[in-house]
């Protein structure tokens, strides 16, 4: 028992903080004229709002659609406005004659609490996405002219009943609209939210202002390459050509000095005959052709010691004929 009331407890809590409505089956709800905040309603005292043509649950940007509300009092709020000194009056009959009776200023720039009844009734729009701090989209929430929007003013007598404006959104998301009005010392609104979808339709064939080719290539056509990405991709081919073209040419020269090159040349006068070479890994001998004058040819076999620590001793063979 105790975990179920702690539980219903809780869930009181959370839709107190965070639902727009104080807790009632009403759409509208009312403040105080001064001071007014999310957690500081109070009763309407028997003043009523409900939506004639309300907004529609979904419509684009910038397009303009019309809200009408109708505004009405029983008697008994004439009473409750009187005790809690809401009007100026101290007879409920008087703040009714008022309230019915009396003509407001043709401008409603000037009418106020004083001269006229319902001295002011508007429509406020609060794209809740851009709303960084949250909360409800109250009557006290002023018109920045970007996010938070608010319609011409109206004024008139409570028995005019039914009010209409026109609206245009523009923020993509999900808007709280409210109608508000104000009545001697006291706000009230009635509230209904709508969904805004953007105008554009990608796939048309037009690239609109908000298209881009990355949101929308079908329409604006794919993105040119970027910087980045051109570096990326071009940087090490031209490294790999660069590399190929270096290598072919340097195995080129390398071929092209085999025969510039002359100190393979063996020197004619670097050659020794009739020497015998020794070396480390035992001795070899070089036979020598001997002078002479005979026609005969003669063929003699020639070793060059190009071998280090070698040591030459003088050495005869005769030459085969």
């Amino acid at each position: 028992m105790a975990l179920w009331a702690a539980a219903s407890l809780s869930l009181c809590l959370v839709l107190g903080v965070s639902g727009w409505h104080d807790l009632d089956n009403t759409e509208y709800d009312c403040w105080p004229l001064n001071n007014p905040h999310d957690y500081n309603m109070i009763s309407c005292g028997g003043l009523e709002m409900a939506w004639v043509q309300r907004p529609p649950e979904k419509v684009t940007n910038g397009e303009e659609f019309n809200v009408s509300y109708t505004v009405t009092a029983s008697d008994s709020f004439y009473d409750y406005a009187v005790r809690n000194k809401i009007f100026q009056f101290s007879d409920p009959a008087d703040a009714k004659r008022f309230c019915h009776d009396h003509e407001c200023p043709a401008n409603w720039n000037n009418a106020n609490e004083m001269n006229c009844c319902v001295y002011h009734a508007n429509i406020h729009s609060c794209p809740l996405g851009l709303m960084k701090q949250g909360g409800i989209c109250g009557p006290w929430i002023p018109d920045d002219g970007k996010i938070v929007t608010h319609t011409v003013s109206k004024a008139g007598k409570m028995t005019q009943k039914y009010w209409t404006s026109k609206v245009v959104l523009i923020h993509v998301g999900v808007t709280s609209v409210i109608a508000h009005i104000k009545v001697g010392q006291m706000h009230a609104a009635l509230e209904s939210k709508v969904l805004v979808v953007s105008a554009q339709v990608c796939g048309d064939d037009v690239c609109e202002l908000e298209e881009t080719c990355l949101t929308c290539p079908a329409d604006c056509g794919i993105c040119p390459m970027s910087i980045a990405i051109k570096v990326a991709i071009g940087l090490p081919v031209a490294l790999f050509s660069s590399a190929f073209i270096f290598t072919m040419v340097w195995l080129q020269y390398q071929k092209q000095k085999m025969f510039w090159d002359e100190s393979w040349i063996i020197n004619y006068k670097k050659i020794i005959f009739g020497k015998m070479c020794c070396t480390e890994f035992g001795s070899t001998t070089s036979p020598q052709r001997p002078e002479s004058a005979s026609t005969v040819s003669r063929s003699t076999d020639v070793t060059l010691c190009t071998k280090i620590k070698t040591s030459f001793k003088q050495g005869f063979i005769q030459a085969g004929i």
